[in-house]
This record gives C-alpha cells, structure tokens and sequence, in this order.
C-alpha cells in the first residue's frame, strides 16, 4: 500500500491544525479546538517561525511534488498553513489568534472553494460558537453553519445546536461521568433521535476510544484509538475507514521541546506506509 499524498495532507490539518467535521462534535469542536490553541502556544513558546513538512514513502524515497509549509508572523498572530500534492490540488489555511492566545479565525481556500470559520468565546475563555461560510469558487450559493455550546454550572459542555443555513437546526445533548468527563453525544433533529457517539478514557483520564453505532453492521465500532507517552503526548491515533474493515495506525514522535519531529503511517498489517518529517526554523 503507498501512502497517498491527500491522505497526509487530511490528516495533518484534521489532527493537528482544526477542522470542522461531520460527527463527534465535543472532539471536533471542542478537543480540537483547544489542542489547536495548546499547540500555538508551543509554536509561541520555542519562538518557532516556520515549520516545513518533508514526506516519505515506505520506500525511504520523497513523496513526489509534496509541499507543507507553515510559517508564524513575527507577532504570532497569524499561522498560515500551505500545501499541495497531485491528487488533492493546493490549499492554502491561515489561523488568526487574539491577544489571549485563543483561536477566533481560520480562512481555508482552495482551487474549488472558500470558508472562514469564526470562533467565539465567553469570559471563562470556553468555546461558545463557531461559524463557518463556505463558498464554492464561480457560484453563488453560500453555505453557512453555525454552533451553538452552551455549559452546565460545573462548566462541563451540557448542549450544542448546530444551525444549517439559518434555519435547519440539529440538538446535540452531552452526558458526563461522575469525574465530569463526557462519555456520550446525542444528536436530535426534529426532535427525532440519532446518532450516538461515545467516548472512553484510560486510567490517566486521558481520551483512548470514540465509538459510533454502525448501521450496517449493527454494532459499536470504533473511529479512533489513542495512545500516550509518559509525558502525557499524543503517542498513537488509530483512524478506523470503510466501516471498521481497515485501519491507519499513526505513531508519534518529539523533540526535546515538545514540538512534533516525526509521524509514522502503518497499515493493518502494522507495515510502515508512509512517514512526515518535520524540519523547524526558529526566531533569535
């Protein structure tokens, strides 16, 4: 199996930098959000001003036409993210932080479309909204979406609406443990019950599953697995595919400095596919 280009590209800005996803919203939203904030910190901290992604094959050989540039303006107010490969085109991301360190915009754009997303937070620093606009390049059409969080006294994420164009509405109700840790998201639309997603921590507290129910096998099946070192870092993420059929396991790697230096793609079978190597430039 060769690792392709995009799915590098997709899992570095899914994982590392944000996204909005379709499912597992207290991990899309909310996790991924203050990892996002966490990490530009560390980029800030190590006075880190570009960072350069070097892709490799199985082989050992350099993915062909592979880009991944990240540089840091000198005020750390901005990141901007730029990449490009074959079968996914080129992107171009750039994330904007307050004086709080917080993320509050990220514009994504490519050959095909255009979306800025918005962040919002309230006196406690906690997420209460994201927006998103997207446009697809020479049509009219905007797609907007917005979500709504709201905490319970505890300060423990208790609801979400995600509104659909203004007007099309989905209810996302969040169930704790008794260590405050969320274990389950419901989503009602209509008030029609759906999707479920669960999740389950280790003995450090730390995130190691996020289930869903499969339809079409009808049982529980993961999406992710996660892993940890001694320092509390992210060690190993398990993205399940096609239905739990086939797997991605990603290994993780740090510098002294806590900064990723390496992330290695094994298949099912636990043979390397593919490796990320990153290469820092630091300011004086």
């Amino acid at each position: 199996m060769k690792l392709k280009p995009r799915v590098i590209l997709s899992l570095i800005l899914t994982v590392i930098f944000g996204r909005v996803c379709e499912a597992q919203f207290y991990y899309s939203d909310l996790l991924s959000n203050q990892a996002n904030n966490s990490h530009y910190q560390l980029l800030k901290k190590n006075k880190v001003s570009s960072i350069r992604g070097e892709s490799y094959e199985a082989t050992g050989e350099p993915t062909a036409d592979f880009i991944f540039m990240q540089t840091v303006n000198s005020s750390y107010s901005q990141v901007k993210t730029q990449t490009s490969a074959p079968l996914s085109g080129k992107s171009a991301m750039t994330n904007y932080y307050n004086s709080a360190g917080l993320l509050y915009r990220t514009t994504d754009s490519s050959d095909a479309s255009f979306t800025q997303y918005d962040y919002r937070y309230d006196s406690l620093n906690r997420l209460v909204q994201i927006t998103s606009n997207s446009n697809v390049i020479g049509e009219r059409t905007r797609v907007t979406e917005t979500h709504d969080w709201s905490y319970d006294a505890s300060g423990a994420p208790e609801k979400m609406f995600r509104i659909k164009d203004k007007s099309d509405t989905t209810v996302y109700l969040f169930k704790k443990d008794e260590e405050g840790k969320i274990i389950e998201e419901q989503s009602y639309h209509r008030n029609v019950a759906g999707e479920k997603t669960y999740y389950y921590y280790n003995d450090q507290q730390q995130l190691s599953d996020i289930v869903r129910f499969n339809d079409r096998v009808g049982k529980l099946l993961p999406d992710y697995f996660f892993n940890y070192n001694e320092q509390k870092q992210l060690a190993e993420m398990t993205t399940v595919q096609n239905g739990g059929s086939d797997y991605l396991i990603w290994k993780y790697l740090y510098n002294p400095d806590g900064l990723k230096k390496e992330e290695q793609c094994f298949n099912k079978l636990k043979k390397l596919v593919g490796r990320l190597v990153y290469v820092y430039e630091y300011r004086r």
